[in-house]
């Protein structure tokens, strides 16, 4: 009832902006699973490791984004960051980095994901003011954290 509450006291473009983030990520997660599918039969089984690793980590950041759009209260930096992120984790950026920057790819991922979870850290301590917001989120930045780790260790593995 309360993240109900939440929800509706945020303006009506923010709620806009948690739907289609939440939306347009979700996309992102199952786009990333069939076209590891695809890349399977192109290229080998190892890049169907690393697009479900990269889905393993798509996954938690959904969650993520939910949790700080329903309590943030600088909408207009996280409408930007939701676009950017976006483009960041969707399957066209992967499929860039594929073609042009293949040696590079688990490498580039994994710096993207750490600086895109530190502006998240940093945020959401300057701009969510209550005491157990500050304690639920870096706990579901760890569970995020951890995950990523796991993934890209996975892959590592995957790879050799």
């Amino acid at each position: 009832m309360e993240l109900r509450s939440h929800f509706f006291s945020v303006p009506l473009p923010s709620q806009i902006c948690l739907i289609s983030t939440s939306l347009s990520l979700s996309l992102s997660l199952y786009l990333s699973i069939y076209l590891s599918i695809i890349y399977l039969s192109i290229y080998l089984s190892i890049y169907l490791s690393i697009y479900l690793s990269l889905s393993l980590s798509l996954s938690i950041y959904i969650y993520i984004y939910i949790y700080i759009y329903i309590y943030i209260y600088m909408h207009k930096v996280y409408v930007g960051i939701s676009l950017l992120s976006f483009f960041l984790y969707s399957p066209l950026f992967a499929f860039i980095i594929l073609t042009f920057f293949r040696e590079y790819f688990i490498i580039i991922f994994f710096l993207v994901s750490f600086v895109f979870l530190l502006i998240f850290f940093v945020l959401s301590f300057l701009f969510i003011p209550s005491l157990y917001r500050y304690l639920l989120f870096p706990l579901s930045l760890f569970v995020a954290i951890f995950t990523m780790l796991f993934s890209k260790i996975w892959t590592y593995f995957c790879l050799h």
